[in-house]
Protein backbone atom coordinates (compact mmCIF):
# COMPACT_ATOMS: atom_id res chain seq x y z
CA UNK A 1 0.00 0.00 0.00
CA UNK A 2 1.05 3.58 -0.66
CA UNK A 3 0.04 6.12 1.96
CA UNK A 4 0.73 9.73 1.06
CA UNK A 5 -0.28 13.35 1.38
CA UNK A 6 0.39 16.02 -1.22
CA UNK A 7 1.32 19.63 -0.68
CA UNK A 8 0.98 21.17 -4.12
CA UNK A 9 2.97 18.53 -6.00
CA UNK A 10 1.92 17.26 -9.43
CA UNK A 11 -0.04 14.00 -9.41
CA UNK A 12 2.07 10.86 -9.31
CA UNK A 13 1.72 8.26 -12.05
CA UNK A 14 1.13 4.62 -11.17
CA UNK A 15 1.45 1.59 -13.42
CA UNK A 16 -0.25 -1.03 -11.22
CA UNK A 17 1.09 -4.14 -13.00
CA UNK A 18 2.95 -5.44 -16.02
CA UNK A 19 -0.08 -5.46 -18.36
CA UNK A 20 -1.76 -2.39 -16.86
CA UNK A 21 -1.87 1.15 -18.20
CA UNK A 22 -0.37 4.12 -16.40
CA UNK A 23 -2.77 6.41 -14.55
CA UNK A 24 -2.55 9.75 -12.76
CA UNK A 25 -3.13 9.56 -9.00
CA UNK A 26 -4.47 12.94 -8.00
CA UNK A 27 -3.78 13.99 -4.44
CA UNK A 28 -3.98 17.74 -4.71
CA UNK A 29 -3.30 19.82 -1.64
CA UNK A 30 -2.32 23.33 -0.67
CA UNK A 31 1.44 23.98 -1.06
CA UNK A 32 3.43 23.97 2.17
CA UNK A 33 3.73 27.33 3.91
CA UNK A 34 0.74 28.99 2.24
CA UNK A 35 -1.58 28.81 5.21
CA UNK A 36 -0.68 28.10 8.82
CA UNK A 37 -2.33 25.01 10.34
CA UNK A 38 -3.33 23.43 7.03
CA UNK A 39 -4.54 19.84 7.41
CA UNK A 40 -3.55 17.44 4.63
CA UNK A 41 -5.64 14.48 3.57
CA UNK A 42 -4.02 11.05 3.81
CA UNK A 43 -4.49 9.09 0.58
CA UNK A 44 -4.01 5.38 0.09
CA UNK A 45 -3.47 3.35 -3.10
CA UNK A 46 -2.54 -0.24 -3.82
CA UNK A 47 1.08 -0.70 -4.89
CA UNK A 48 1.19 -4.40 -5.76
CA UNK A 49 4.22 -6.35 -6.96
CA UNK A 50 5.09 -5.69 -10.63
CA UNK A 51 4.05 -2.03 -10.25
CA UNK A 52 5.95 1.10 -11.16
CA UNK A 53 5.45 4.55 -9.60
CA UNK A 54 6.65 7.87 -10.98
CA UNK A 55 6.97 10.94 -8.73
CA UNK A 56 8.08 14.22 -10.27
CA UNK A 57 8.21 17.96 -9.80
CA UNK A 58 6.51 20.28 -12.27
CA UNK A 59 9.89 20.96 -13.88
CA UNK A 60 9.41 17.73 -15.84
CA UNK A 61 5.82 18.14 -17.00
CA UNK A 62 6.20 21.88 -17.71
CA UNK A 63 9.45 21.68 -19.71
CA UNK A 64 10.23 23.60 -21.90
CA UNK A 65 9.66 27.02 -20.41
CA UNK A 66 7.91 28.03 -23.63
CA UNK A 67 6.55 26.00 -26.48
CA UNK A 68 5.02 22.54 -26.43
CA UNK A 69 5.03 21.07 -22.94
CA UNK A 70 4.58 17.35 -22.37
CA UNK A 71 2.15 17.86 -19.47
CA UNK A 72 0.91 15.21 -17.07
CA UNK A 73 -1.10 13.37 -19.73
CA UNK A 74 1.91 13.28 -22.05
CA UNK A 75 3.97 11.73 -19.24
CA UNK A 76 1.29 9.05 -18.78
CA UNK A 77 1.45 8.24 -22.51
CA UNK A 78 5.26 8.21 -22.46
CA UNK A 79 5.30 5.90 -19.44
CA UNK A 80 2.90 3.53 -21.21
CA UNK A 81 5.36 3.37 -24.13
CA UNK A 82 8.22 2.35 -21.82
CA UNK A 83 8.68 -1.38 -22.05
CA UNK A 84 8.42 -3.60 -19.01
CA UNK A 85 12.05 -4.64 -19.45
CA UNK A 86 13.46 -1.17 -18.80
CA UNK A 87 15.25 -0.37 -15.56
CA UNK A 88 14.04 2.67 -13.57
CA UNK A 89 17.08 4.61 -14.82
CA UNK A 90 16.19 3.82 -18.44
CA UNK A 91 12.58 4.87 -17.80
CA UNK A 92 13.75 8.23 -16.45
CA UNK A 93 16.02 8.78 -19.43
CA UNK A 94 13.19 7.97 -21.87
CA UNK A 95 10.75 10.30 -20.08
CA UNK A 96 13.26 13.15 -20.08
CA UNK A 97 14.04 12.66 -23.76
CA UNK A 98 10.31 12.60 -24.57
CA UNK A 99 9.83 15.83 -22.60
CA UNK A 100 12.69 17.43 -24.56
CA UNK A 101 15.21 17.40 -21.72
CA UNK A 102 18.66 16.56 -23.02
CA UNK A 103 22.11 16.94 -21.51
CA UNK A 104 22.66 20.10 -23.60
CA UNK A 105 19.52 21.95 -22.43
CA UNK A 106 19.41 24.24 -19.43
CA UNK A 107 16.46 23.49 -17.17
CA UNK A 108 14.46 26.65 -16.35
CA UNK A 109 12.95 25.07 -13.23
CA UNK A 110 13.98 22.57 -10.61
CA UNK A 111 13.36 19.06 -11.86
CA UNK A 112 13.09 16.07 -9.57
CA UNK A 113 12.07 12.64 -10.85
CA UNK A 114 11.80 9.42 -8.86
CA UNK A 115 10.84 6.03 -10.28
CA UNK A 116 9.94 3.31 -7.76
CA UNK A 117 9.77 -0.14 -9.30
CA UNK A 118 8.35 -3.26 -7.63
CA UNK A 119 9.02 -5.58 -10.56
CA UNK A 120 11.21 -8.56 -9.82
CA UNK A 121 14.48 -8.16 -11.66
CA UNK A 122 14.16 -4.39 -11.94
CA UNK A 123 17.47 -4.09 -10.11
CA UNK A 124 20.06 -1.72 -11.44
CA UNK A 125 23.36 -0.28 -10.46
CA UNK A 126 23.34 3.20 -8.98
CA UNK A 127 24.17 6.05 -11.34
CA UNK A 128 24.15 9.01 -8.96
CA UNK A 129 21.66 11.81 -9.10
CA UNK A 130 22.16 13.19 -12.59
CA UNK A 131 20.78 12.26 -15.99
CA UNK A 132 22.61 10.74 -18.90
CA UNK A 133 25.45 9.26 -16.87
CA UNK A 134 27.58 6.89 -18.89
CA UNK A 135 28.76 3.50 -17.69
CA UNK A 136 32.23 4.90 -17.00
CA UNK A 137 34.19 3.68 -13.97
CA UNK A 138 33.50 5.33 -10.63
CA UNK A 139 35.64 8.30 -9.71
CA UNK A 140 38.01 8.06 -6.76
CA UNK A 141 37.61 10.45 -3.78
CA UNK A 142 40.45 12.55 -5.24
CA UNK A 143 38.59 13.09 -8.48
CA UNK A 144 40.70 10.80 -10.66
CA UNK A 145 39.55 7.66 -12.39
Amino acid sequence: KLRFASAGAPPMILVPGIAERAALCDASGLPLGIERGTQYQLHQRDFPPDSRLLLFSDGLSEFPDCGNRIGDDGLVEALDRCGTGLTPHQVLDRLCETAGITENKVLPDDTTIICLDRRGGAGMKAHGDSLFVSDSPALSPTGGV
